[in-house]
């Protein structure tokens, strides 16, 4: 891939070259690899760029004059990342329909209860999550919530090329803050709520708040759950379609009545928009978040 297009969203680089990989751990770099330095959590990748020379890389991106040959200084190398990874795959996320769900609590049942639907009316999904991703039925081991960019697009193109369809997965508070889903945009994202934790990470609720409403930035609609108090900073900004989901009252585009909770699962009504849009509802699961899910889900 010419350097130009590897770096399409991220900079018009001030020299041509032909790359044969990218990485942003020098031990994986070999010869003609573009070297990203990402200064993480607990090390600097910038510390490495004379290793990554070592191996072969002739293109270094940074984010601080290092004074070495070939460097490329961008104002975020975690962001930069992001974009040169979906460039190197060449955007699949875009050949699917994509579904992002944030929130504290919820990300899992919703996303498995999202490809449950989908699949009832004949669609080919793929999941990405806690627990597992997958491809259809066949399951695929998850290391993080939301997988590192070049992993997350590797895997979206596998499915994209499989033939899904639609794409539902969890995005977590820490991919949002570190850049993970940059270079993509999601057809559709939806909060569950929003309460305390992770604040070892984003140190305050209002970081972790920020986080989680990148994801809304990048909806084309955005699905909210009206009952957080969370909800109106997720609501800020925002250029695409909104609609929110309520269980307690509130004024809402979808909303749970005649609430009914038993041993074998939970029944209520939903009014929605239209006719179409509303009426009875059952889940064979107990619990209020079951509600919640399944009005995020329906929305």
């Amino acid at each position: 891939m010419k350097l130009t297009d590897l770096l399409s969203n991220v900079c018009a680089p001030p020299f041509e070259a032909e790359i044969a990989g990218i990485a942003c751990d020098s031990r994986k770099v070999e010869a003609g690899f573009a070297f990203v330095c990402i200064d993480g959590v607990e090390v600097d990748g910038h510390k490495f760029a004379p290793q990554a020379i070592q191996n072969g890389a002739t293109v270094l991106i940074t984010q601080r004059d290092l004074g070495l040959p070939h460097q490329i200084v961008v104002a975020d190398t975690r962001a930069a990342w992001g974009e040169m990874s979906a460039n190197w795959f060449g955007h699949p996320a875009a050949r699917m329909r994509m579904i992002g769900v944030t929130g504290t609590n919820g990300k899992t049942s919703t996303t498995y209860m999202l490809k449950h639907v989908l699949e009832e009316c004949g669609r080919k999904v793929g999941l990405i999550g806690t627990i597992q991703s997958m491809i259809g039925a066949r399951p695929i081991p998850a290391c993080h919530t939301t997988p590192e960019a070049y992993e997350l697009q590797s895997l979206l193109a596998q499915m994209a090329d499989e033939g899904c369809d639609d794409v539902v997965m969890e995005v977590s508070s820490h991919a949002l803050a570190q850049c993970r889903v940059e270079g993509m945009r999601f057809d559709a994202g939806i909060f569950t709520n929003l309460t305390q934790d992770h604040l070892d990470f984003h140190l305050t609720m209002e970081n972790y708040a920020e986080a989680k409403h990148r994801l809304f930035l990048k909806s084309r609609l955005s699905v909210l759950n009206a009952d957080d108090p969370w909800e109106p900073v997720m609501a800020s900004g925002l250029s695409g379609e909104l609609v929110t989901f309520s269980a307690a009252g509130a004024d809402a585009t979808y909303a749970a009545s005649d609430i009914r909770y038993a041993e074998g699962g939970v029944d209520f009504t939903v009014t929605g928009p239209s006719a179409a849009q509303s009426g009875p509802i059952h889940v064979s699961i107990p619990g209020e978040f079951t509600v919640y899910n399944a009005l995020g889900t329906l929305a």
